[in-house]
């Protein structure tokens, strides 16, 4: 007979798409097969695509992907650029959040 993990060592999945349109929904569908096996997934996304994820069963998180930080201009280029730039710092402090561990950058 399989134990369940306990929750203090129960195994979290993060699933971090990349933040442009084709790539979110396949993770979902991804990240819905680990729920389904009992997987705790926290999904985490940019603030401009966090409005389009109404209730589901994966833990949502969001980082910061510039916009906030830059100007609104909405072309492909400069979300990229933006987000290359701050993505990575605001990712790596949610998984310390998280998880608890230190990431040396």
């Amino acid at each position: 007979m399989e134990s369940k993990p306990s929750k203090e060592n129960e195994m979290q999945v993060i699933v971090f798409p990349y933040p442009i349109q084709g790539h979110i929904n396949p993770m979902l569908q991804f990240s819905k097969q680990f729920t389904s096996r009992g997987l705790k997934v926290i999904l985490v996304t940019t603030t401009s695509y966090s409005s389009k994820f109404q209730s589901i069963s994966i833990t949502i998180e969001t980082i910061s992907d510039g916009s906030n930080e830059a100007s609104s201009a909405r072309n492909v280029d400069a979300l990229v650029e933006r987000f290359n730039v701050v993505g990575p710092n605001t990712l790596a402090q949610l998984i310390e959040k998280k998880i608890g561990l230190i990431i040396w950058s």
